[in-house]
């Protein structure tokens, strides 16, 4: 596998030095290292030489996710019980490194010093991929939509990052709680304290929803009109399951959902239901745009979000 790199300056490009990653035990490589130039670098090689898994050890490095999915076993040498992936980068030649244990945590270290959690990576090395399985945002389910707006606010956004895990974790009590309620072992009183997080982390997440998505769907409908020669209008929309937009209004929300909840076993309302909507020239891609459709408006909202990195950035 090779490189082809463009050589720009970074004082005339204004764009992030490069400079090199390399993984050790990772998917296929024993041991491989990786040298980038500012600018454009494109990798070439051979089907399944491990093209996509030097992409996969980027984007981990600036997400702590596999675009894949992937678990941390998953993307150890079978025959290691450790695998690391490391990138030295920027004018400030920032090195950031995480390690996956078999069996284990993973760690992170930021110029060789072990950063407090893993999450502490995110936001140093701005990422966007674009990949096939890209598509199931548009095609797919509520839930695959809401996991892309949740994946890249908390990329941007600490406080974010923050409301979504106090809110899955409330989340998860509540519908345990629901559970037991529903089998005679807790009384309904013991879903107070998680409606109450679950009101606050809500609105913290609705609202931030909200914002993110009117800003990207304005660069995208731009991006959308160059892709197609303004021949199509791309529209996106946030399309909350209920009509509570304050912590106030959640929580009322909640309450009043008890008796439906506990007979269900889980908790029917709140911005875990949330969808929004991709729509071309007024219609639903989902269900009416063609594959080919469907592609240009993933591509053009992968794009949009790198243009709202690249002005959070300045």
């Amino acid at each position: 596998m090779s490189v082809i790199g463009e050589e720009n300056s970074c004082e005339s490009t204004g764009r992030s030095c490069a400079g090199r990653l390399w993984v050790r035990d990772f998917r296929n490589y024993a041991e491989a290292s990786i040298d980038l130039v500012p600018g454009h670098n494109i990798l070439v090689g051979a089907n399944g030489q491990g093209k996509s898994n030097m992409l996969e050890a980027i984007y981990a490095l600036a997400t702590t996710r596999s675009f894949r999915g992937a678990k941390n076993a998953d993307v150890i040498l079978h025959h290691a019980s450790e695998a690391e992936i490391g990138i030295t980068a920027g004018e400030q030649d920032t090195e950031l490194k995480l390690t996956y244990v078999r069996g284990g945590r993973r760690w992170a270290a930021v110029f060789g010093q072990k950063l407090p959690t893993v999450h502490d990576l995110i936001g140093r090395m701005p990422a966007v991929v674009f990949s096939s399985s890209d598509l199931e945002i548009v095609s797919g389910e509520p839930a695959e939509r809401r996991r892309f707006l949740d994946g890249e606010i908390s990329l941007v956004s600490p406080a974010y990052l923050k409301a979504f895990s106090g809110y899955k974790r409330a989340l998860e009590q509540r519908n345990a709680s629901l559970r037991k309620i529903r089998e005679g072992e807790l009384l309904t009183d013991a879903l107070d304290p998680w409606d109450i997080q679950l009101a606050a982390w809500g609105a913290v997440l609705r609202a931030s929803r909200i914002d993110y998505l009117v800003d990207i769907a304005a660069l995208a409908a731009e991006k959308h009109r160059e892709l197609t020669d303004s021949i199509e209008e791309l529209i996106l929309t946030y399309t909350p399951a209920d009509e509570a937009s304050t912590e106030e209004g959640n929580l009322n929300k909640l309450v009043k959902s008890r008796h439906q909840d506990i007979g269900a076993g889980f908790t029917t309302v709140g911005p875990h239901r949330d969808d929004f909507y991709i729509g071309i020239d007024g219609t639903s891609s989902r269900a009416f745009g063609s594959r080919g459709q469907q592609r240009t408006a993933m591509l053009a909202i992968k794009l949009a979000v790198v243009i709202y990195w690249r002005n959070k950035m300045r």
